[in-house]
């Protein structure tokens, strides 16, 4: 099974695929909106899990693109944040 990982924190982005790699998965892993659309247009994508928080383009716009393609992949907006608007 294939997931994306979008994450723009070097660290936590190494965290997530390691723990998800040590499970099995295969994970491609990205820092950015823009390198995430282009990987959700040419593969194939059993889950998406995307930090809200990035620049340039959040989770949030990712996911609207994603949805407005008209793909159902599930998706997991990962954040910090301690509430969200």
């Amino acid at each position: 099974m294939r997931i994306l990982i979008v994450e723009d924190d070097p660290e936590m982005g190494r965290l997530i695929e390691r723990g998800l790699s040590a499970e099995g998965y295969e994970v491609v892993a990205v820092d950015n909106g823009v390198d995430a659309l282009i990987a959700v247009s040419k593969e194939e994508f059993a889950l998406a899990a995307i930090d809200v928080m990035l620049p340039q383009m959040s989770g949030f716009e990712i996911c609207r693109h994603i949805r407005d393609s008209g793909s159902t992949m599930p998706v997991l907006l990962l954040t910090a944040r301690d509430a969200v608007e």
